[in-house]
């Protein structure tokens, strides 16, 4: 489906990753965060952390990409990302506004 589609300029084509796949499991005093999940020790309950950054996969890339490369993956804000074909929850982003770049991912 997106073969047919080239993003424009400096934008990519990303497909959101569902979790950070570069985060390890980190202790934090009384409780262990994992993958975004946490309990919260005031209610007891799993609570989310919710981060304005996502990392995600490249599918394309526009003509004026100097750094990135199909296949990278990035660090982007999503405050920032522009959803296209929202069924399948890729987004636009500009290659100016990424935090981070993966050239050779191994995950």
């Amino acid at each position: 489906m997106t073969d047919n589609f080239i993003p424009v300029f400096t934008n990519l084509l990303v497909d959101p990753y569902e979790f950070n796949p570069y985060e390890k499991k980190a202790a934090a005093d009384e409780f262990e965060i994992t993958g975004g999940e946490f309990e919260n020790p005031d209610s007891g309950q799993l609570d989310y952390k919710e981060q304005p950054f996502k990392w995600g996969k490249v599918i394309a890339v526009g003509n004026k990409c100097e750094v990135v490369h199909k296949g990278d993956n990035v660090l982007f804000d999503i405050r920032g990302a522009r959803p296209v074909f929202f069924e399948s929850g890729y987004m636009v982003v500009a290659e100016q506004n990424l935090l981070l770049v993966d050239n050779n991912p191994n995950v």
